[in-house]
């Protein structure tokens, strides 16, 4: 898939999660109801605190400048590192998706940061656990597809994936010389 396609997956992606939280936060920000018995409810809350796994589970109180700047980080962190194993593999059409869900799931969490004012609309209830939203339904996919690629690419081991990576670096050197 092209740069392009890629990077129009993703807007498209960060655009209907914004999109759909535009509509919500203006006309069903009140609506409680029941999505799927008895797993699914639809609940809108906005989540101030940052991540689940850091303010609920580890309960800790990090300030969402913090958070943005490790996110900013972090994407950029993916965003190499899906150039260096892009570069080393021909076939990428799985590796390109799980890129695209990755990076929208960042991008919908930083858009969500900076824009909303009271922080990340979060609105699927799952019962009685916690609330999420779409990027969330965005990163769970990332991490299905990222396990799949592994699996395809008979990388088990993180040495087998450093490997991958240095496979890109040695095709970079032979192509300078």
């Amino acid at each position: 898939m092209s740069i392009k396609k890629v990077l129009a997956w993703i807007l498209l992606l960060v655009f209907i999660d914004q999109i759909v939280k535009i509509v919500i936060n203006s006309y069903l920000l009140e609506s409680r109801f029941v999505i799927v018995p008895p797993l699914f409810e639809f609940r809108p809350v906005f989540n101030g605190k940052g991540p689940y796994l850091l303010s609920h589970l580890l309960n800790l109180n990090i300030n969402l400048n913090i958070i943005l700047i490790v996110y900013f980080v972090v994407l950029c962190l993916i965003i190499i590192l899906y150039n260096k194993v892009r570069k080393a593999k021909n076939n990428t059409i799985l590796l390109d998706f799980t890129f695209i869900f990755s990076a929208a799931a960042y991008g919908c969490a930083i858009v969500g940061y900076i824009f909303w004012e009271k922080g990340c609309l979060d609105f699927i209830y799952l019962k009685p656990l916690f609330v999420f939203d779409i990027k969330d339904l965005y990163s769970n996919c990332f991490f299905c597809l990222f396990i799949i690629f592994l699996y395809k690419q008979r990388i088990r081991t993180t040495k087998d994936f450093v490997e991958l990576i240095k496979l890109h670096d040695k095709k970079e050197r032979i192509t300078l010389k």
